[in-house]
Parts: structure tokens; C-alpha cells; sequence
């Protein structure tokens, strides 16, 4: 009856029945669907386990691999690659032989790591092996959930800084990403067999591949842009990072978080020699960050905001209130841009020096360095330290001077001040002395006035006012040339020997002192010292003589004469962009009749063709060749002032100054017509290209750059009219945009070849384009923002408003004719 049984059950089930039927009994060793432990029938071949190799092995690391073969050069990159190579493929190995237990084709599967254990170890080494993996699970789930939770915030702050712009600090917590991908784990992983889902492996292979891919056509197009394989046997230095280059390595501030606090400062200015970017000193900016991103700081800011405010701050705290000053200044410009500065004045005492060259230039600029005044001791090391390359300064000493200015109580509660003031015990202090004076020496005989741009050791140059103490007064320079030359000078004359030299910490400590004694050494009338036998040249001579005496320099100190002679050239050199532009503003009012005459020919045509088209079609060749004539002249003489303005030979706010402004303003609107006419007239937008893109002058993009920031413009349509807040009452005397005739030309040309377009989407992005430029030219000649001889009869405008009207014309004819 069982053999019936059992014979009927074969007649009657399915084949696939019948395997369960045998794998129930335990006969599966010849079975399609089950292995011989009874378990599904493994599917895998070479190829998907080839893909999952892959998988595990190339990540997003791979983009990394041609630089980390770069730094370790050719002999030990394809070593550590082989060796790692030869690591995976033994640990491999390894995981196949324990794959079963006993004999290597019947016995047990092990089909986890803690089977694999179990079979081949016992006791306490299965627990420690267990702990391990748990261990590396839980390790691997924490870095992923704190990477994935980075990665969401820095796309959330990048949104922040795009919606509320660069100024704001964008505080947000990490915190509910790190749970919500911490729910998307568990959520994942309460999936059954999420392990068996095909597309996910192969997504993961896809994304390996990718990775692979990208890295190697990066690697391609970098041998292609070198001209062939580089690098070294031995690698590529990446030089050494001392402690002091991470904490006062200069800073650019362009591009970064902190460009928008710093607007003005960082805005890119043709007449920066060099393009160099304005950079500040990494700790302070640090420091200002922190400080700006708390509320109490923005709370306080708000409350100050249009009151007279002083700033000041000791050593580092120093350079951070004139980073908290200079924000202020920035603030308070950007919101009016006609108001003048707010009264606002930063007194730093014995403060490092802040940034490089391009941030001195740009607050003189802006004509901020009168309100900074640093105050500095003679035998104070901080001020002068960054004149020294980064690599060089014991960084102990700073560290060490910055524990001395805190509280007795958090110096001791940090328990490092004496492993410190033992080490700045230990350093020689001549040494650091001798090491300074160098460097700032150095410095100041690099000072070439009519470069000042020069590079030396170290990026750092001092803006503001200096005020240079010493025991016996204190003298006040406000040239930043003649600050670098003085820290050196006054450095360098040091008292005698017998007098003691006085440790970096108490220089650096004294001002307390030094501020009670200045008000007794202003009223106190000093006179000059025995030891001058000749009498003054002049009073510019004794009063020199006072204030190298009263900044600590004697007459008998190696640096007396060369302290004299840089303070005096240092006065002329100051004079000398003011007395070029004096000089300019006669050349300018010699100029003038060149102008006069231009208008004078634009006057004569205004009531017809207007001075553009005439111009454009030499009508009168006499009066056509007196004005190109008088149009050249004018242009070498607004090239000139550039060229001066590029080398420094004007003063810094020249671009701002109301009278330079307008009159490179009105020349613009007067002379740049002819320009665009003489550039149609030779076809050259034929061969060159568009006018505005590729024909237009150097000196009419910075004279629009100087009226956009006079305020004259509104920054999101560019017109130049915006201020103007009455309606005229008749056509403008020059049209308001330099660029008009440039887009009638255009359109004119465009409105030409809507006629023959066949191409029906070329001719509606056509007609969008000439319908904005309708738009545009509408507003202009109806608020009366242009001059009267664009409205003239056979002016190009007036021609191309016929030309427009007859095309639109003929469209809505079309359209009527399409819709029957």
C-alpha cells in the first residue's frame, strides 16, 4: 500500500511537487532547484561573481587613485597596488577554502562568516571573532549614517548660502539626518531577501563601472592637457605643513563664505596689479566666523548699526576686531551706497599683522585706512612676527604669548601654560630677535615705492594708521610703505645692552603702561637732543627728528638716517598720485573742446539722420574726418588715465570720485555711438562678431563698472537712468544706454533674416528677441531716455521700427491664414 502510495504520487504530481516531495524525504542529491544540504540551488556563475567582486572592490575611492599614484611616484604606487592586489586575492583565497568543512566537495557549507569560525576555531577565539565582525558592522553603519548625513547637510547649505546669500552663517544641525537615513537603514533592512534583488546588483555594478570610467577619462584628458605622461619615480612633493601655516596661512576671501561679509573688499578691481585676491590671516578669520555666527554678535550688530563705534582688541583679539570693523564698513556701504562711511574707528594694541597687499589696497579703496589705528610697542615681537616666512616661526612663542593675556584662573585650569612659558624659556631670545629683524628688514628694503607689489618672504603688509611707542613717546605714520620700513627701524634700534633686553611677553603685555603714558609725553614739549651740532634744515626736519626720537629711534642708532630719509620719501611719494591727478584734470580741461566738437557735429544732424548714422555713412566728409579725429584723441586720453590707473599712479578711490566718474560717464554716452558706427561700418561684426560681446572697448566696461558703483544704475536691468526718480519733460541731451545703437544693429540685422526663415522655431526665438528689444527701446524713448536723434526721420531706429512693423505685419497675417 506505502509502494502504491507512493507510485500513484508520482503519477499524479508535478514535477516540481516532486522535488519537494524528495528534498522532505532528504534524497536531493540529484535535484534542479535545491543543493545537496537542501537549500535553493546557488545561481551564480563566473560572470556575476566576477560583477560582484567588482562591486566590492571599486568605489568612488578609484577617483583618487591617479592622484595617490601621483604623490607615491612610479616605483611605489604599482608596488602598493600589487601589494593590496596580492592582499585581496590571498584573503579570497582564504574565504574559498572555508567555504566547506572537512572534504572540499561534500562536506558542510558554511554560509556566513560565523560559520566559517565556528568550523575551524572554538573556545574564546569564536567570541573574539564574533565581537570583531559585530564590532566592524556597527563601526561601518556609524561612518556611513555620519557621511550620508555631511553629504545631505552640505547640499542643504549650499541651497542656504544660493536662497539667503554668502552672509548668512547657515547654522544647521546634522542631527535629523543622521536619523532619517538611520530609519532608512532599519526600513531597508526589515526588506526579505533585499540580498536577492537582481537590479540592485546590477545598479551596484553599473555605478563601478562608472566610477572606473570617469577615473580613467580624467586620467586621459590630464595626459592629453600635459603633453604626455608625467611624474616621478620617487612622487610629486606636496612640500610641509608647518602648525604655523594652519594657523596663519593667509586666507582668500573671494569664493568663500565669508565674500559676501566682505563684499566691496573682495569685488574684482581692473586696476589690482597682479589680480591678486584679497587673503587674511586663517586664525582670525576663524575667530570672525565663530564670532559672527552667534546670535548675541548679530543681536549687538543690529543695535550699533549708523552710531559712532569703536572696535579694539589685544594681539590676536586685535585682528579680529578689525575683521568685526571691516564687516561693519562693508555692511554700511552696501546698504547705501552714496552715504559715506560710518564713524567708525578700530584701535588694535600690538595685533599681528591681518592680510596681504590686495586687502591693504582695497581699504585704502575704499578710503577705510583712516579707521584703523594700531598701536605698537618698540619691542614687541607679534606685529613684526609675520613678516618672517610661515615656515620658520616657533609656534610655541605665540601660543605661549596669547596664554599670558588670559585670566590667572583659565590659565591655570588649562594646565599647559608652564610646559609653554618652560619652552619659550628655552628659546633664545636673540635668536628670535635677529630672526625678526631680518625678515622685516628684508621687507622694508623690498618696500620699492613705485612697486610696492614686490614679493618677499612672507605675503603679509600692514594697512591704517601705526602708532609706534616707546618708553620716550610714540609717533604716528599712516603709509603703509612707511609702517613696514618703522616696525624694522624701531625694532632695530634697541637700547643698550646694559639696560636688559625685555622678554617677548612682557613687550608684548606693556600697553597697559604705554596708553597711561601717552597723554604725559603729548603735553610735555620735548626738544631735540644734545648731540645735533647743526641746526635744522627746516621745520619738516625737526619735526621728523621728534618723531624718530619719540618712536625710540636715537641719533646716534644705525637706523636714524635711513628712518629719515624712507619718512621724507614716503611724504612725496604720498603726494605724488595727487599731484597726477592735479595734473590730469588740467590735461582733462584741455581736452574738453575735442569734446565740445563732438557735440557740436552731433548737434547738426540731430534734426534728420541723426550723429550716428551720419557718422556711420560719412555724410560731410570734412566734418566726418574733424570728428573721428577728436574721437581718437579722446580715446588715447581715456586709455591714458587707465594706464595710470593700472600702475598705481593714481590714488586708489580715483574711480570713485564724482568728478572722474561723470566725465568718463558723459564721454561714454557721447563717443561710444561712434564707436559701434565706425565698427558696422567696417563689417566687423561680420568677422569679428557681435559688437557688445566682441567688439566693445576695455575702458567702457570699467567706465560702466564705476557708474554702477556710484549708485547711478539699477543692477538688475543696467539702466543708467534708474536713480532718476522725476519724468523728463524733454528727450535726453546723450542716450542713457552706451550700448543702444549696438542693439539696434541687431535688431535691424535679426529683423532681416526673420524675413527668410523657413525654420519655424529659429523664427519664434527670433521674434521673442525682437519683441524684448521692442520693449526695451519703448520704455527708453517714451520715458525720454534717449536723445532726440534716435527719434530722428531716417535715423536706424526709425528705420527698423518701419522695418519691425511691416515683419509683424505680415505675421499676423499668417497667423489669421493659418487659423482659416
Amino acid at each position: 500500500m506505502g509502494e502504491n502510495g507512493v507510485v500513484a504520487s508520482k503519477l499524479c504530481y508535478p514535477a516540481a511537487a516532486m522535488e519537494v516531495v524528495a528534498a522532505e524525504l532528504g534524497h536531493t542529491a540529484g535535484s534542479k532547484l535545491y543543493d545537496d544540504d537542501g537549500r535553493l540551488k546557488r545561481t551564480g556563475t563566473m560572470w556575476t561573481a566576477s560583477a560582484h567582486i567588482i562591486t566590492a572592490v571599486i568605489g568612488s575611492g578609484v577617483l583618487s587613485l591617479g592622484w595617490a599614484i601621483a604623490q607615491l611616484g612610479w616605483v611605489a604606487g604599482p608596488a602598493v597596488m600589487l601589494l593590496f592586489s596580492f592582499v585581496t586575492y590571498y584573503t579570497s583565497a582564504l574565504l574559498a577554502d572555508c567555504y566547506r568543512s572537512g572534504d572540499e566537495s561534500t562536506g558542510k557549507r558554511n554560509y556566513t562568516y560565523m560559520d566559517a569560525v565556528n568550523a575551524n576555531l572554538s573556545g574564546i577565539k569564536v567570541q573574539v571573532c564574533g565581537f570583531l565582525q559585530y564590532a566592524n558592522i556597527v563601526g561601518v553603519a556609524i561612518g556611513y549614517t555620519i557621511a550620508a548625513s555631511i553629504s545631505m547637510l552640505a547640499i542643504k547649505r549650499a541651497n542656504c548660502f544660493h536662497v539667503e546669500g554668502h552672509g548668512d552663517p547657515c547654522n544647521i544641525s546634522s542631527t535629523p539626518y543622521m536619523i532619517i537615513f538611520g530609519v532608512a537603514e532599519i526600513f531597508f533592512s526589515q526588506i526579505p531577501d533585499f540580498d536577492q534583488i537582481s537590479w540592485l546588483s546590477i545598479l551596484a555594478a553599473v555605478m563601478s563601472f562608472t566610477y572606473s570610467t570617469i577615473g580613467l577619462g580624467l586620467g586621459v584628458v590630464q595626459v592629453v592637457a600635459n603633453g604626455g605622461v608625467k611624474g616621478s619615480l620617487t612622487g610629486i612633493s606636496i612640500g610641509v605643513v608647518t602648525p604655523m601655516d594652519k594657523i596663519f596661512k593667509p586666507v582668500g576671501l573671494r569664493g568663500d563664505a565669508a565674500g559676501r561679509l566682505f563684499a566691496p573688499l573682495v569685488a574684482a578691481e581692473p586696476e589690482d596689479a597682479g589680480g591678486e585676491p584679497v587673503a587674511v590671516q586663517a586664525l582670525a578669520l576663524q575667530g570672525f566666523l565663530r564670532l559672527c555666527g552667534s546670535p548675541e554678535f548679530q543681536v549687538l550688530l543690529n543695535q550699533i548699526r549708523g552710531k559712532a563705534v569703536v572696535f579694539t582688541g589685544h594681539s590676536l583679539g586685535g585682528a579680529i576686531a578689525a575683521l568685526v570693523a571691516l564687516h561693519y564698513l562693508c555692511t554700511s556701504s552696501s546698504s547705501s551706497a552714496l552715504a559715506p562711511a560710518p564713524p567708525v574707528l578700530c584701535v588694535t594694541f600690538g595685533s599681528p599683522l591681518l592680510g596681504n597687499q590686495a586687502l591693504s589696497r582695497a581699504i585704502l579703496r575704499e578710503r577705510w585706512a583712516g579707521n584703523f589705528c594700531h598701536v605698537v610697542s618698540q619691542h614687541d615681537v607679534v606685529p613684526r612676527l609675520l613678516f618672517c616666512p610661515l615656515n620658520v616661526i616657533p609656534v610655541h612663542i605665540v601660543v605661549g604669548m596669547q596664554l599670558h593675556q588670559l585670566p590667572v584662573r583659565a590659565r591655570r585650569a588649562a594646565g599647559v601654560v608652564a610646559t609653554v612659558t618652560a619652552r619659550m624659556a628655552d628659546t633664545n631670545q636673540e635668536s628670535l630677535r635677529q630672526l625678526i629683524q631680518e625678515h622685516a628688514g628684508e621687507a622694508a628694503i623690498e618696500q620699492k615705492l613705485a612697486a610696492p607689489e614686490i614679493p618677499s618672504g612672507s605675503p603679509y603688509r600692514p594697512f591704517g594708521a601705526y602708532v609706534l611707542c616707546s618708553p620716550d613717546g610714540a609717533a604716528c605714520v599712516d603709509n603703509p610703505t612707511a609702517a613696514v620700513q618703522m616696525l624694522y627701524a624701531t625694532f632695530a634700534a634697541r637700547r643698550a645692552p646694559e639696560t636688559g633686553a625685555v622678554p617677548p611677553e612682557a613687550a608684548h603685555s606693556c600697553y597697559g603702561d604705554l596708553v597711561l603714558s601717552m597723554p604725559h609725553h603729548l603735553l610735555l614739549k620735548r626738544r631735540l637732543g644734545a648731540t645735533v651740532t647743526a641746526p635744522a634744515a627746516s621745520n619738516y626736519d625737526v619735526g621728523i627728528s621728534i618723531a624718530l626720537e619719540a618712536s625710540g629711534i636715537t641719533g646716534e642708532a644705525t637706523e636714524a638716517a635711513p628712518a629719515r630719509q624712507w619718512l621724507k620719501t614716503s611724504k612725496r611719494v604720498g603726494r605724488s598720485p595727487s599731484l597726477n591727478c592735479a595734473s590730469l584734470a588740467t590735461r582733462l580741461g584741455r581736452i574738453t573742446p575735442c569734446r565740445a566738437q563732438i557735440e557740436w557735429y552731433k548737434a547738426l544732424f540731430d534734426a534728420n539722420t541723426g550723429y550716428y548714422d551720419a557718422f556711420k555713412q560719412r555724410l560731410s566728409p570734412k566734418k566726418f574726418s574733424k570728428a573721428n579725429m577728436y574721437r581718437i584723441k579722446l580715446a588715447q586720453f581715456w586709455d591714458g588715465v587707465l594706464s595710470m590707473l593700472d600702475t598705481s599712479q593714481l590714488p586708489y578711490d580715483f574711480h570713485r570720485r564724482a568728478k572722474w566718474v561723470n566725465a568718463a560717464h558723459f564721454y561714454q554716452l557721447l563717443v561710444e555711438p561712434l564707436d559701434i558706427a565706425d565698427y558696422h561700418r567696417n563689417n566687423l561684426h561680420r568677422t569679428r562678431g557681435s559688437y557688445i560681446t566682441h567688439g566693445r572697448e576695455r575702458r567702457y566696461e570699467l567706465f560702466d563698472k564705476w557708474w554702477k558703483q556710484k549708485g547711478c544704475t539699477d543692477p538688475s536691468t543696467g539702466d543708467t537712468s534708474a536713480t532718476t526718480t522725476a519724468r523728463r519733460s524733454k528727450f535726453a541731451g546723450l542716450t542713457q544706454d552706451p550700448c543702444f545703437w549696438a542693439r539696434v544693429e541687431e535688431a535691424r540685422e535679426q529683423t532681416e533674416n526673420a524675413k527668410s526663415e523657413r525654420d519655424m522655431t529659429l523664427l519664434a526665438r527670433m521674434l521673442e528677441d525682437l519683441h524684448k528689444f521692442e520693449r526695451h527701446s519703448s520704455e527708453l524713448v517714451e520715458s525720454k531716455e534717449v536723445s532726440i536723434d534716435v527719434v530722428a526721420p531716417q535715423s536706424s531706429y526709425s528705420l527698423w521700427v518701419k522695418e519691425w512693423n511691416e515683419l509683424k505685419l505680415r505675421e499676423e497675417i499668417r497667423t489669421i491664414l493659418f487659423q482659416f
